[in-house]
């Protein structure tokens, strides 16, 4: 083998194990169990639009009576749901801990969103975790609830 052509052999290995890595550790963010959140609030990716939950809950709460929090996947576009792409699963954090967890079946029968009934006897922030079966987690940001009597 002349000396050019093994040049030439190493360099286009040397490009297809970037090219590798590079997908490798896409992947591996795709299947990370580490949220990711909004990027930049004022110019969110067509993909940070579509998978970033958004709770909409009443901003105060009577104090141990229950209320409603709508959890929709997608704070500007919505999620997709069909048999490719779908949202795994939705938590509900409350002050940081899981309170609650909504899975859905593989493949687009269940709608992308999620609806809980909770009751706070303290103050708290809300947040939620969506999965999308091919691009992750994604968190939202934390919204405030005032508990009074």
């Amino acid at each position: 083998m002349k000396r050019r052509e093994l040049i030439k052999m190493a360099a286009a290995a040397g490009v297809g194990a970037v090219a590798l890595s590079g997908f490798s550790s896409m992947q591996a963010r795709a299947d990370s169990d580490v949220p990711r959140h909004l990027a930049d609030p004022a110019h969110p990716t067509v993909l940070e639009q579509k998978h970033v939950p958004f709770v909409k809950a009443p901003s105060k709460v009577v104090r141990g009576k229950w209320f409603n929090v709508k959890v929709k996947v997608g704070f500007k576009l919505p999620h997709p749901s069909t048999a490719g792409h779908w949202i795994k699963d939705i938590k509900l954090l409350v002050n940081g801990k899981d309170l609650v967890e909504l899975d859905n079946e593989v493949g687009g029968i269940t709608s992308p969103d999620g609806y809980f009934t909770i009751r706070l006897y303290g103050p708290a922030d809300l947040a939620a975790i969506a999965t999308c079966n091919l691009h992750g987690s994604w968190i939202s940001n934390p919204v405030r609830i005032s508990v009074g009597a």
